[in-house]
């Protein structure tokens, strides 16, 4: 199935169309292709002086508190009848590839149809799609089209782009070197395959390590408990599990919080807002809450939303992860005697007028990288077109 936009700007008799193949989320490095096609939906005989495609990254920012960089296109004559993917955009350009001709001088009998391929590699090293509260960065295919002496019609496809670390380019770089070829495996993947495939394979095994650690659990009034986190890196889409001890605990917990939380923070250099805390913006994203009270040991599992945007950082803004712990503690295990059961062991009333409770906060740095394009697709792709 595929969802449909139209957007008619005139009845003159093209049809212009585009649609991305397969997925609209794409890793660095990966091959976006888009079939494009032209239509004459007129009884008589057409021409396309032009036809092109290209890829850009916008950001927009809130003027008032971020610094935006200098546009890269500054020098370019901004007429109607040229090609410019970005006119009319708010912001600036950050990235550009070249824009790729798909057709010249181009005539349509009444009826006829003209099919075209645009493909062009997204770069290893740039910018992911973000959707921030303070700066944005946003993907796009530009396709355009023009007839003889008109303006130039201008049809727009979003698309996601998430990123990988430089340790992970590194460790792809030295697995697609030169090696003998084994005579009993197919080794005839085209090389976008085998970059695809060598990626996953790099951030699964990433992710996937698995070292134990224990954190002891204090505050000013003694020991909470002990919390078991069984990794610090995780990709879009995992959940993550951890555990948490009691025993041997000194301050009673009535209640606990994880949450799973974004940070944005604009550097230093590019935040003209003056108040410094303005510039870092906390979101919280996820949840498991708890009740402790008479508890030995419990189990969090807070997902992490595939629609996210995982860690990243460029020049003007960072974006981080973090576990925020959440304690309501008593002040003695004595205090849980107003805690009345039933029979059936659940709590019939908890009032805080019966015992003084008190709060402790606690923060767990996180890692958070990208995921196979395909789990992050939420929508089939987009049928976009328009008339011209």
């Amino acid at each position: 199935l595929n969802w449909e936009i139209y957007i008619s700007w005139s009845s003159l008799g093209m049809n212009l169309s585009a649609n991305l193949s397969h997925v609209t989320s794409y890793l660095s490095g990966d091959r976006l292709v888009c079939k494009v096609t032209l239509e004459n939906v007129t009884s008589e005989e057409q021409v396309v002086g032009w036809a092109g495609a290209q890829i850009h990254c916008q950001c927009t920012s809130k003027e008032d508190l971020v610094r935006p960089p200098a546009p890269s296109s500054a020098g370019l004559m901004k007429t109607q009848t040229s090609f410019l993917p970005n006119r009319g955009e708010k912001g600036c350009t950050l990235f550009s590839t070249s824009p790729s001709v798909l057709c010249c001088d181009l005539q349509l009998k009444p009826k006829e149809k003209q099919l075209f391929v645009y493909s062009e590699t997204i770069p290893l090293k740039c910018i992911p799609s973000f959707a921030g509260h303070l700066i944005r960065f946003t993907w796009k295919l530009t396709v355009g089209a023009s007839r003889p002496n008109a303006e130039a019609c201008i049809l727009r496809i979003p698309f996601r782009v998430m990123t990988v670390p430089d340790k992970i380019l590194t460790y792809v770089k030295s697995a697609q070197s030169p090696k003998l070829s084994n005579p009993f495996l197919n080794s005839k993947k085209s090389d976008s395959s085998k970059h695809d495939d060598i990626l996953l394979q790099a951030l699964a095994h990433e992710t996937s390590k698995r070292n134990l650690v224990a954190y002891d659990l204090k505050n000013a009034k003694g020991i909470l408990g002990r919390l078991h986190v069984f990794k610090s890196v995780y990709r879009l889409g995992e959940e993550i599990i951890c555990r948490v001890d009691f025993e041997g605990a000194t301050v009673p917990c009535l209640q606990m919080r994880i949450l799973l939380q974004s940070i944005e923070e604009i550097a230093p250099e590019h935040f003209i807002g003056g108040d410094k805390s303005i510039g870092r913006v906390i979101v919280t994203h996820a949840q498991d809450t708890q009740s402790c009270s008479f508890a030995k040991q419990k189990h969090f599992t807070v997902p992490i939303p595939s629609h996210l945007t995982h860690s990243f950082q460029t020049d003007m803004v960072t974006i981080s992860w973090q576990l925020y712990l959440e304690f309501v503690t008593t002040d003695s295990f004595s205090n849980l005697g107003c805690l009345k059961r039933s029979q059936n062991g659940a709590f019939e009333e908890w009032t805080t007028k019966d015992m003084s409770t008190s709060h402790t906060s606690l923060d767990l740095p996180i890692t958070i990288l990208a995921t196979n394009p395909s789990q992050t697709e939420s929508r089939p792709s987009m049928l976009h077109e328009v008339n011209f």
